[in-house]
Order: structure tokens, then C-alpha cells, then sequence
């Protein structure tokens, strides 16, 4: 094997890795996502409280509700975010190999082409190392949970604060999403083949954000499960587009390989 063919066979090898990682991908557990729903409950709870006088029993599980309901939620949010996050990450790994694969045999991206490559590898992961601050809303709502009107709107704040970060965060997955579609479209005309997928963007608005919070959370929890279902389908059309590049690619290499040796 010559030393090109190495060079190729190592850049195969690295890409093969990072899309594993990338191609690796498990759903969310339906018993998180349900338990997740705790948090409409104790706000019903509130709701209820505010016309009610429950005994110390009721008034001590509604606590324990609320507890649950908000971590669990907050767990769930943080599990999303990760996922697209760690989703937009490894993917700018794989289109940086795939870029040195092109390179080595002349078909590297240039002019526009080139400066969406860029553009993608620029967007930057959203920071969570922050995120449990949040907890301190629905926390301090169990504090004041003998006041159930302020306690409510506590609890609409947290689920506003979950709503916004993450239309902001699929804001971010989308624009991935834009030069993603470019990228990979200019990647396969460069190895003569047209039978990739493109990449759908999640739809979120701000009517969904408003529904989020006036639900009590039931719908938030709802586009939670549907981000987890749509990144499943999206990561089945990487693991296809791959497929297709590879197979095209190792060929294209063989081409470029015997064109040399004449």
C-alpha cells in the first residue's frame, strides 16, 4: 500500500470514528418524560390551593409534586440541550475530516462553498454549566407554596425561562441545519452523486413558547419529546448521507489514484 493509500485509509478510519459517535443515538426514556409532567400537577395543586385549604397530608405531597416535578423537568430540558448541542459539535469534527479526505485527492471546497464550511464550524455550542441556576425559581415557589398566587407565577417563569432557552436553542440547531444543507450538498456534487437527503429544520415559534407557559407545562413537555423524535430521523439521514459519501468517496479516491500512476 503506498503512502497516499495510507493517507487515505486513515482519514477513512477517523471519519468511520467520529461518525460513530455522531450516528450513536439513544431516545429518550417515555418514563422520564412522562414523570416530567409532575410539574403541571403541582401547579394544578396550586391552582386548586388558592381556593382549597388542604390538610397537612395534601399540602405535604403537593411539596413532594412539586419537588419532583420541577428536577424532573429540568433534567429533561438539560438532556435536549445536550443532545443538540454534542449533535452540532461532532458534526463540525466530521465535516472538518471530510474537508482533509476531499483535499488529498483536489476536490476540496473552495470560493462559497467554502466560506459556509467556515460559517458552520464557527457556530458556537450553547453554554449549560449555568443552566441549574433555573432551579432556584420553582425552588423558591415550594418556599412560598402557603402563597399560591405567587407561587403560580414562579412557576410560569420557570416554565417561560425553559420555553425561551429553548427556542433559542433550536434557533441555533436551524442555522446548523442552513449551512449543513449547503455544505453537504457541495460535498456530494464534488464526488458526482445527487442521492443525498437534506436536512429538515425543527419548526418553533413563539406561539409555541406562549403555549408552553399557558399550559403549565404540558405542552412544553410535549415539543421536549418531539425535538427527541426529530433528532432521531435527523441522525437516520446522516447515517444514510455517510453511507452514500463513503461509498462514492472510496471510489472517487481510486479514480484520482490511477489517474496519478499514468
Amino acid at each position: 500500500m503506498s503512502s497516499f493509500e495510507t493517507k487515505i485509509s486513515d482519514l477513512l478510519r477517523a471519519c468511520d470514528i467520529i461518525s460513530k459517535r455522531l450516528h450513536s443515538f439513544r431516545r429518550i426514556p417515555s418514563s422520564l418524560i412522562y414523570s416530567s409532567s409532575l410539574i403541571t400537577v403541582y401547579a394544578l395543586f396550586l391552582i386548586l390551593s388558592y381556593f382549597i385549604k388542604w390538610n397537612q397530608f395534601i399540602y405535604v405531597a403537593e411539596l413532594l409534586v412539586g419537588l419532583l416535578g420541577s428536577t424532573i423537568i429540568f433534567v429533561l430540558h438539560i438532556l435536549i440541550l445536550r443532545k443538540l448541542n454534542n449533535h452540532i459539535e461532532v458534526s463540525k469534527y466530521l465535516h472538518s475530516h471530510i474537508e482533509d479526505m476531499l483535499k488529498i485527492i483536489n476536490l476540496g471546497l473552495r470560493g462559497e462553498s467554502y466560506n459556509y464550511l467556515i460559517k458552520f464550524l464557527a457556530i458556537e455550542k450553547s453554554p449549560l454549566k449555568y443552566m441549574p441556576v433555573l432551579l432556584i425559581v420553582p425552588y423558591l415557589s415550594l418556599l412560598i407554596a402557603e402563597n399560591p398566587f405567587f407561587s403560580i407565577l414562579l412557576i410560569l417563569l420557570f416554565h417561560a425561562s425553559l420555553s425561551i432557552l429553548l427556542f433559542f436553542q433550536i434557533e441555533l440547531f436551524n442555522r446548523h441545519i442552513v449551512y449543513e444543507n449547503k455544505i453537504t450538498r457541495e460535498l456530494f456534487n464534488r464526488i458526482n452523486n445527487n442521492e443525498y437527503d437534506d436536512y429538515e429544520p425543527f419548526i418553533l415559534g413563539l406561539k409555541d413558547v406562549l403555549l408552553s407557559i399557558i399550559s403549565l407545562g404540558t405542552y412544553l413537555i410535549a415539543l421536549y419529546a418531539k425535538v427527541d423524535a426529530y433528532l432521531d430521523e435527523h441522525i437516520v439521514k446522516h447515517r444514510k448521507n455517510y453511507r452514500l459519501f463513503k461509498i462514492n468517496y472510496i471510489r472517487k479516491s481510486r479514480e484520482f489514484l490511477d489517474s496519478t500512476q499514468q
